[in-house]
């Protein structure tokens, strides 16, 4: 458990909060429902050094997913 990366990032006008999740030591993470701002996030990615794997979407609704194409 000592390798947890995890991130919570609050955007967009509905407060949602993004996730970064994976490992601290490869800098391998997940994003789980990237909305809103995705130059934003993508900027904080590169900011931290992190590498994105694979992209998690809990539900269907737009304010979880419109960042997804």
């Amino acid at each position: 458990m000592n390798n947890l990366l995890l991130k919570q990032i609050e955007v967009g006008p509905m407060e949602n909060f993004i996730y970064f999740i994976g490992d601290k030591n490869t800098k391998d993470v997940v994003i789980v429902d990237p909305a809103w701002d995705v130059s934003f996030l993508l900027d904080e990615i590169k900011k931290e050094k992190l590498n994105i794997k694979g992209i998690l979407v809990t539900h269907g609704h737009f304010d979880h997913t419109n960042g997804v194409e």
